[in-house]
């Protein structure tokens, strides 16, 4: 298969969506930007302390609201994401708590189960700005720290 190089070279509905999105992309902006003149106030990642990462954590900030981004309450730890699934159904699991899931991710979990399940029943619940969710996560939009 040949690598097409120029917009001219590409079907009509492919420069399309190109061009749509480079609208409004300001080219001609700098790439990696000064100190002295960041993108934004504050980056993308935050360090996390406290009794459940004594030596430090690292998170993606836009996966965590800001009413979370300061959090305390008791700890509940299960082992399986089914688990921590079947306590939040029998109610076991309290607005407060910091629920911490471990063999989630490639470790833990073959498969790469992303804990979908239990951030889905936790919305169903109400739950999502009142527990705050630990787990290993490297995979894309679904990892979030609710």
């Amino acid at each position: 298969m040949a690598i097409k190089k120029k917009d001219s070279d590409l079907p009509e509905f492919a420069r399309v969506e190109r061009e749509e999105m480079l609208r409004g992309v300001g080219l001609g902006r700098e790439g990696i930007r000064p100190i002295s003149n960041p993108l934004a106030k504050e980056g993308g990642l935050m360090f996390l302390e406290g009794s459940l990462a004594p030596e430090g954590a690292l998170v993606k900030k836009a996966g965590v609201p800001g009413s979370m981004h300061q959090f305390k309450g008791p700890a509940l730890l299960f082992e399986t994401e089914d688990e921590a699934g079947n306590a939040l159904m029998a109610g076991e699991i309290a607005p407060g708590s910091v629920v911490v899931v471990r063999g989630i991710g490639p470790a833990g979990d073959p498969s790469m189960r992303l804990l979908q399940r239990f951030l889905w029943l936790s919305a169903a619940k109400g739950m999502m700005d009142k527990i705050a969710i630990f787990h290993q996560c490297q995979g894309p939009a679904s990892c979030r720290l609710g």
